[in-house]
């Protein structure tokens, strides 16, 4: 197994992102019904790209192993929107390397400060990559579900 290294996304690659969003978000065993739920939230429609860029990893310069992507929320201010990597991919270090790379280009547009609505399964890896628990919001999707929202400042472009 070759990973690639990050290029950018388009469009094109639209459906085999939102199934390798689907099948990452799968990974923690959330039900059908849940999975039905987000399936319009993990889904990429060329308007979204209109708003936001998008980086993946390919394996072998073939499957997509893995993806990021932040919005602009004005003010200095970015979210992390998505970040998805294959279940196989899960703990290898992939979803670090994104984020790196996420957060290097963040930096190199003027972003201050990260934020991202995580799931509560990927909590601690946010906390590992520099992220606070500031609060916990519900989520969109599944009322009564509750999701931490987490920041990180970010330095100064060098």
């Amino acid at each position: 197994m070759t990973l690639d290294k990050v290029v950018k996304l388009s469009p094109a690659h639209a459906d085999i992102m939102h199934q390798v969003a689907m099948r990452s978000k799968a990974h923690w065993g959330y039900s059908e019904e849940f999975m039905l739920q987000c399936r319009e939230e993990l889904s990429y429609p060329a308007s979204r790209f209109q708003q936001q860029e998008f980086y993946g990893v390919f394996e072998n310069g073939e499957s997509l192993a893995g993806i990021a992507g932040a919005l602009d929320n004005k003010n200095n201010t970015f979210e992390v929107t998505d970040l998805f990597v294959l279940p196989k991919f899960i703990g290898t270090g992939l979803g670090t390397h994104l984020f790196k790379f996420l957060r290097q280009r963040v930096i190199e547009l003027g972003g201050k400060e990260l934020q991202v609505q995580s799931d509560p399964n990927a909590e601690v890896f946010y906390q590992k990559v520099g992220f606070n628990t500031v609060s916990r919001t519900e989520s969109v999707s599944v009322p009564g579900r509750y999701l931490p929202f987490m920041k990180m400042k970010l330095p100064s472009k060098t």
